[in-house]
């Protein structure tokens, strides 16, 4: 089963990553140093490389490798980066970040998940993250600025409070779907000088991210 899980691993990056355009060296290296089979609960282990986001428990989701690769490809991840990533389900992006950059701190708001997601990274010897329980709307505002955020999920709208937590120059990557479509719009809001910049990137599908609801705080898109 390992020989078979590491041919989908390969096959992930030559059938889904490189049609796509993903060629970021850095990037596919990242996926393939994490055993994405791990991050998958129960007996799904044969389905962790296909196409398609997985349902971790109501309403959360592993996304699709591809998906995830898209929206970090839209930005430049330096080594130097520090990273706040908001919800991460069982924390594939998490390990995967953590392979581009020196420190990623993750909020998760689901107990549950956090527990697990802990269990997963130490289970690889991911050490330069930090997990945190708190609402996802909240961010983390103790180690703020952040050069990246990333949600990976849809949200209706991206509020003040996170993109207050962005370092000079720092983006805000996410999908915003605000008016429950079947596709979002991939979106990075780049801070300058304390201006929101807003670029739409592509459409895409994404499962919503909980804890962002449409009526609360500023809409920037």
């Amino acid at each position: 089963m390992v020989v078979e899980l590491d041919i989908m691993k390969r096959n992930m990056i030559d059938c889904q990553f490189r049609p796509a355009g993903i060629s970021n060296v850095r990037l596919i290296e990242a996926f393939l140093s994490v055993p994405r089979d791990l991050f998958v609960p129960g007996d799904n282990k044969l389905i962790s490389y296909f196409d398609g986001h997985i349902e971790i428990k109501k309403g959360r989701w592993l996304l699709s490798s591809l998906s995830i690769a898209k929206l970090i490809n839209t930005v430049d991840v330096s080594r130097d980066d520090i990273i706040l990533e908001i919800g991460t389900a069982t924390g594939y992006a998490t390990a995967v970040l953590a392979h581009l950059t020196s420190l990623v701190i993750v909020v998760e708001q689901d107990l549950e998940l956090l527990k697990i997601t802990e269990k997963n990274l130490s289970h690889i010897s991911c050490d330069n993250t930090l997990i945190v329980q708190k609402n996802h709307i909240s961010g983390y505002e103790k180690s703020a600025p952040y050069d990246k955020i990333f949600i990976f999920g849809s949200v209706s709208s991206v509020h003040d409070n996170l993109l207050s937590q962005l370092s000079d120059n720092g983006s805000l990557i996410t999908v915003v779907n605000d008016n429950k479509g079947t596709f979002g719009k991939a979106v990075v809001y780049k801070k300058y000088n304390n201006i929101i910049n807003v670029s739409d990137m592509y459409e895409i599908s994404l499962p919503e991210m909980v804890g962002f609801e449409k009526e609360e705080g500023f809409n920037f898109s």
